[in-house]
């Protein structure tokens, strides 16, 4: 599959946009489009796809746990696999939410260390615990 580069969105602003001229790439733009080239679009097809995938994998776990403790299944070797696959997806969801653009009174935010910022003071917490 492929992502939504958020540069890719920007060149065809501008060559299809509001602006009539066409704009040599300067330094400062190359390295901002390089700055944006791994960034996510919250409302991105595939951002959405990978929430339902990490909704999945939390309503799974808080099935699954309770019911194994309950009823004392000590057979953890045939959970491994899943135990391990679901860790490393939402240690995964940890990553792409720190690349994942977001908006502010209609403005999205492409900034790396803002979009860090943003994160570690909201949803962060909840996902180191999951």
């Amino acid at each position: 599959g492929h992502t939504y580069i958020m540069g890719i969105t920007d060149a065809l602003s501008s060559c299809f946009g509001k602006s009539s001229t066409v704009q040599p790439m300067g330094k400062d733009t190359q390295a901002r489009k390089r700055d944006d080239a791994f960034l996510f679009a919250q409302e991105d097809v595939i951002r959405n796809r990978w929430d339902i995938l990490i909704f999945c994998t939390v309503v799974f776990i808080c099935i699954v746990v309770p019911l194994r403790l309950g009823f004392l299944i000590m057979e953890w070797q045939y959970w491994l696999v899943m135990d391990i696959f679901s860790d490393v997806l939402l240690a995964l969801d940890i990553v792409i939410c720190t690349m994942t653009t977001f908006e502010v009174d209609g403005e999205v935010i492409k900034d790396r260390t803002t979009i860090l910022h943003h994160y570690l003071r909201g949803w962060f917490a909840a996902d180191l615990l999951s």
